[in-house]
């Protein structure tokens, strides 16, 4: 990203309108995709040493391939994204060049992601830890970029239906979904901004839900 994510102004959840932002589109992929990117990392590497991970008191097997995310499933994608932005704060602080050099990106969705991670309790149930994650996000939201990938969250937590388990098809359909209430947070969208990346994630998701069992070859998918 070269900017904050967003040419228009932001509709935060307390009703205050942020400033004016715009990003970069070869940049801001980068960060965009990395709760995708990271959470392959993890499976793969949680295939090859056939981990098994304790879950709510149970183990539960990692199989190769997800068809079928829980809440902790969700939790999980979730930190593994948030270890990675961590990583990358630097870097993208540093492209924070336009149209204010303010380089405070990747410091902002570092912390709203790790909110999302730290605060909400886990749960198993899939719609009850979306729901804990929007809810920290919204609440934690830091800066513009922080405050799009909140509500771009919290539009997914509107649109799933109460639920233990997601398949594919309907997280994509769900995602897709979402879309709308990240527009209507904004009060003139503008693409070619981190908002158009989301759009374009979620779309791959939708036009692409019947070609894919598992989350893992989705995800790696839409990442490339």
């Amino acid at each position: 990203w070269a900017g904050n994510g967003v040419a228009s102004a932001v509709k935060p959840p307390t009703g205050k309108k942020t400033g004016n932002r715009n990003c970069d589109v070869v940049e801001k992929r980068l960060c965009m995709m990395k709760l995708t990117h990271a959470y392959t990392e993890q499976t793969t590497f949680t295939n090859c040493v056939n981990k098994r991970m304790l879950h709510g008191g149970k183990k539960m097997e990692h199989q190769l391939d997800y068809q079928q995310a829980n809440g902790f499933d969700l939790h999980d994608w979730f930190a593994s994204g948030a270890r990675e932005v961590a990583a990358h704060k630097k870097y993208l602080n540093d492209i924070n060049v336009f149209p204010v050099a303010d380089g405070d990106t990747g410091t902002n969705l570092a912390t709203t992601l790790r909110a999302m991670v730290e605060r909400p309790a886990r749960a198993r149930s899939f719609a009850d830890m979306l729901q804990g994650i929007s809810k920290s996000g919204l609440e934690s939201a830091r800066g513009n970029s922080g405050i799009i990938f909140a509500s771009f969250v919290n539009g997914i937590a509107q649109e799933c239906p109460v639920a233990e388990v997601v398949d594919v098809r309907e997280f994509s359909g769900i995602a897709y979904r979402a879309v709308k209430h990240l527009y209507n947070a904004v009060d003139h969208p503008v693409e070619g901004t981190l908002m158009s990346i989301i759009r374009d994630w979620a779309m791959f998701l939708e036009n692409n839900k019947d070609r894919f069992s598992g989350f893992r070859e989705l995800f790696s998918n839409a990442y490339q």
